[in-house]
């Protein structure tokens, strides 16, 4: 794991350089530069939309009682496009914008959640209902739903306890030392 994170972080940059070097070749610096603020723009506008869509969705999995394990893979899968595509150079802008595709960002969602649900047990705990699995279930496709859904058109309901305070003449009486740094003089 490691050696990976330093070939991410010194191997990615040194490609990038070399890409931008040969592609600045061809069609020279300024429209290199040029397709590089192009694709970053193009990138933001798509992933703003796209992610405003995955946050509805989540929101409406939440409301019917499911987890939004879809949702949430949009989100994490939308915010790495977001890294790639605002990383200056083509190599990164390439695969942010594959993460903008749906179908790519759920295969690899869903390889990522068999190879973590084979690997060892999963223990989850969610709505108070608790579940553990094995490499042979997935833990997300069980979830009760939940006891009690929101009733639609109905303000929020706080629950609370009133305390009386304990009226006494003390209480009404200023008192003796009212030399508080916190009041003014």
């Amino acid at each position: 794991m490691p050696l990976l994170i330093l070939l991410l972080f010194i191997g990615l940059p040194i490609a990038e350089i070399a890409v931008l070097i040969k592609v600045a070749d061809v069609i020279e610096l300024g429209p290199t530069i040029g397709l590089i603020i192009l694709t970053a723009v193009i990138g933001v506008y798509l992933l703003r939309r796209q992610g405003l869509s995955s946050m509805m969705r989540a929101q409406n999995s939440l409301e019917e009682g499911r987890l939004p394990v879809d949702s949430i893979s949009d989100a994490v899968g939308l915010l790495l496009a977001g890294a790639f595509l605002l990383t200056p150079g083509l190599i990164t802008d390439s695969l942010g914008f594959a993460l903008l595709i749906p179908a790519v960002r759920h295969g690899i969602a869903s390889h990522l959640f068999k190879k973590a649900a084979n690997a060892r047990n999963i223990h989850v705990d969610m709505f108070g209902s608790s579940t553990q699995t094995g490499p042979e279930r997935n833990p997300f496709d069980d979830f009760p739903p939940r006891q009690n859904p929101p009733r639609p058109h109905s303000g929020p309901v706080i629950e609370g306890e009133i305390i009386e305070p304990k009226s006494s003449s003390k209480a009404d009486e200023k008192p003796k030392n009212d030399k508080s740094p916190w009041k003014p003089s």
